[in-house]
């Protein structure tokens, strides 16, 4: 990573976690408050702000980390602040592996408010400093992890629920909550009980499925009701019912395993789950649940995974346009839409295929797509893409319109909170659809233009336009072209949106914007502009089905479009870039 010139403010990442084992400790605003007044105080600017909430420090699979470590890899800032050294890894071990990664990987100055950092002044005192304040806590760490585990043990085995959220058709009444005619525990919800039952007896009889289940389940009004906002249950949400012994009256007790040695990753507890009988009111009997574990054993089916290990190109990455187009407002569900990478055996041929029904969506009249055809139209679409003069001129004014400085900063926290009000007078049904999306704009239009930009991620996003076809012919000079040609990819698109096997839809990441000199429109959902992306090449598509190119090879779309996206945690940002093919954001 190239470092700042001595004339340029630092650009400082902040990375925040709130550990689920420790409610007591400093709050995410509170880490973030901290970390803006200690970036303020040394001039530097804010390039990023990362964030796990409710996260344990003893894995690494947290959202907010992986996608720190994301940027990083682009060069989108010069040091991370923390508020101390363990909110990367409770763990020393994990912890001296983080920060050796992303000072000697990443190039990367690591500072902490509290406990010191060896890039403080360099020396072996600062250095020293560091590893004690690691170990001190780690320890604490360990400490607290063994009470917490004695407790969950103990709660059990006095017939206490040790979740913090209750299973369908139970209410949690919390420590908090509860009262001398109402104590802790778990109390059925009547009306959903009712649909436990019938799900649990509909199971039995062996004529019906996971799948089958979830969609009568998604048809019910009271689910409908109760669950506004939520993901609908899928086949996945019904089998873990259907295995649950909470619904026989019990409470269980497993010990949280990570996987790896990095703590890649949490284990899955279900045959390791310790039951005892519970203080709640059970709402099916054990001989229903025995006979739902039956049908389940004799359909249960041995499949042999494949030898063979296929990369795709575009792996998460891949959306159906479909689905997108009719996404509901009130759903929050961040791969909503998302095809599944897969093998078809009877084809011997890669596929992305729609989820919408095994998630317990609506059916989705887009099965799968072959991989190859979705892939060679992305890379034909980088391989044309072609950079308007004046681009030197357009990254300096961009860089020049950015304002740096703690006044800007506070600027966008305003503004910020002006949008959540605007989301609670949403949610509480004081202002329409139209009003709702239009204030919205206006507010995001205001904070981007705040926001930083760093020259070396624009001067790449240059390069890598410039010079696609060259870096694409060199990967398949490497020993495994497709994992070398799949990161290369990585490098510029963000989702790809495909409608009948056409993508329709190409999201680049947001600094192209400027590299290809995009117009900018701000919104706050995606599926009105992916509506207008498919008609607007509906008459093309149907009139380019029946006719070849001038070169007699049969060409999807003659003038689609190219969007680039910007992601925050409440809304979307979407640019528009005429005349190119594909893209939308999500």
């Amino acid at each position: 990573m190239s470092q700042p010139n001595d004339d340029q403010p630092i650009r400082f990442a902040m990375y925040l976690r709130y550990s689920s084992e420790m409610q007591n400790e400093i709050s995410l605003d509170e880490q973030e408050a901290a970390c803006r007044r200690w970036i303020a105080a040394r001039g530097g600017r804010i390039a990023g702000v990362f964030k796990d909430g409710a996260e344990t420090g003893w894995t690494l699979n947290r959202p907010g980390l992986v996608e720190m470590n994301r940027q990083a890899a682009k060069g989108a800032f010069d040091a991370l602040i923390v508020w101390k050294f363990d909110r990367l890894a409770r763990d020393p071990t994990h912890a001296m592996i983080i920060k050796g990664y992303l000072r000697h990987q990443r190039g990367l100055k690591l500072f902490a408010i509290e406990g010191g950092s060896a890039d403080d002044d360099g020396t072996i005192a600062s250095w020293l400093n560091e590893q004690i304040y690691a170990v001190f806590a780690a320890l604490y760490s360990m400490n607290l992890s063994v009470d917490t585990k004695r407790s969950k043990y103990h709660r059990a085995l006095e017939g206490k629920f040790n979740g913090s959220i209750a299973p369908f058709g139970y209410v949690l009444v919390t420590e908090k909550e509860a009262s001398p005619d109402r104590p802790a525990g778990l109390y059925i919800d009547p009306r959903a009980a009712v649909l436990i039952r019938r799900i649990f007896r509909m199971y039995a009889t062996g004529e019906h499925s996971d799948h089958t289940i979830a969609q009568w389940l998604n048809q019910r009004p009271y689910v409908a009701q109760i669950r506004k906002g939520q993901k609908p249950f899928s086949k996945e949400s019904v089998r873990d019912i259907l295995q649950n012994r909470h619904y026989t009256g019990r409470v269980c007790y497993a010990e949280t395993q990570y996987r790896g040695t990095l703590g890649e990753g949490k284990r899955s507890n279900r045959k390791r789950k310790e039951w005892f009988d519970g203080r709640h009111i059970p709402i099916i009997t054990d001989e229903l649940f025995e006979a739902c574990q039956d049908v389940r054993r004799q359909n249960t089916k041995v499949r042999r995974h494949p030898s063979v290990v296929h990369t795709y190109l575009l792996q998460d990455k891949v959306f159906c346009a479909r689905c997108m187009g009719r996404k509901p407002l009130d759903i929050e569900d961040a791969n909503y839409g998302k095809m599944r990478a897969g093998w078809l055996k009877r084809l011997d041929a890669g596929s992305y295929r729609c989820q919408a029904r095994d998630r317990g969506y609506h059916p989705c009249e887009q099965g799968y797509v072959l991989a190859e055809d979705i892939d060679v139209q992305v890379v034909n679409v980088l391989k044309n893409l072609t950079i308007p003069d004046g681009v030197t001129e357009r990254i300096e004014a961009a860089i020049a319109q950015n304002v740096q400085h703690e006044a800007a900063l506070e600027q966008i926290a305003e503004l910020t909170e002006r949008m959540k009000r605007i989301d609670v007078s949403w949610e509480n049904g004081f202002l329409n659809p139209e009003e709702y999306i239009e204030k919205r704009r206006a507010l995001q239009a205001e904070i981007e233009a705040l926001r930083p930009l760093a020259y070396d991620n624009l001067e790449e996003s240059v390069d890598l336009v410039r010079n696609f076809s060259i870096y694409w012919d060199a990967c398949g000079k490497v020993e495994d072209p497709d994992v070398a040609r799949q990161q290369l990819l990585d490098r510029l698109v963000d989702r790809v949106f495909v409608y009948d096997d056409v993508v329709v839809g190409l999201a680049l990441y947001a600094d192209f914007s400027v590299v290809l000199a995009a117009p900018t429109v701000f919104v706050n959902h995606v599926n009105g502009n992916i509506q207008e992306a498919v008609e607007s090449v509906t008459g093309d598509l149907v009139v380019a089905r029946t006719q070849s190119g001038s070169d007699g090879i049969y060409t999807p779309f003659s003038h689609p479009i190219i969007l680039t996206s910007v992601y925050s945690p409440h809304y979307t940002v979407i640019r528009i870039i005429r005349n190119y093919p594909v893209a939308i954001a999500a």
